[in-house]
């Protein structure tokens, strides 16, 4: 996770940003957390979307090390064709199925090496709820009420340790409320960024 911070800082320091507000989805949220412990200076706010400070249980390490088998054995579009619908609510494996068909679809572009990277970053990922507590700055929290990998109930568990904390519940979204509901999401980062702003100046 510190590479990808560290890619992030040079991707920024190259287009001459030396302020932003970060937002990370999933594993996003992990690189998010992440930068905010090295590069906390550069950050006047940062959002978790559908993403935790929490590390993995040790149930939920082995059950991705199980996924890493699968992997290697099958490939990473097998693998995602078997678990891409998971990430989304009842309500939307209905209302937004051939979305959920398009991701699977695109889950067949991804290499096995770089899921299994993936997978190895979250099991070896820390707790990072420091970095909520030491925050002197806003931050967001986008939870989904039928997120299975970022569970409501652990989500909320964090949300008090922030000393500016904003907190949206998304009703009948999953893991992927870019895809779920985007235009409410959109309003949500759109409305935290104003707030930044307003809090900053």
């Amino acid at each position: 996770l510190k590479d990808y911070a560290n890619c992030l800082y040079a991707i920024l320091k190259n287009e001459s940003i030396d302020q932003c507000i970060l937002l990370g989805h999933s594993l996003g949220g992990y690189v998010t957390l992440t930068f905010a412990s090295i590069y906390g200076s550069m950050l006047s706010g940062f959002g978790l979307i559908h993403s935790t400070a929490f590390c993995d249980s040790e149930e939920k390490k082995e059950t991705r090390r199980k996924g890493i088998k699968f992997i290697e054995e099958n490939g990473a579009g097998i693998f995602l064709k078997s678990t891409i619908a998971n990430l989304f609510s009842n309500k939307s494996k209905i209302v937004k199925s051939d979305s959920i068909i398009r991701q699977i679809n695109k889950g067949f572009d991804f290499s096995k090496e770089a899921l299994i990277q993936y997978y190895n970053a979250m099991i070896n990922r820390p707790d990072t709820t420091e970095v909520l507590r030491k925050a002197s700055i806003p931050v967001l929290f986008i939870i989904g009420t039928e997120d299975i990998p970022a569970p409501m109930g652990d989500v909320l568990k964090q949300v008090h340790l922030s000393e500016t904390a904003f907190m949206h519940i998304m009703t009948d979204v999953g893991h992927m409320s870019m895809i779920e509901d985007p235009e409410k999401l959109n309003k949500y980062l759109s409305n935290f960024c104003s707030a930044v702003s307003q809090i900053l100046f």
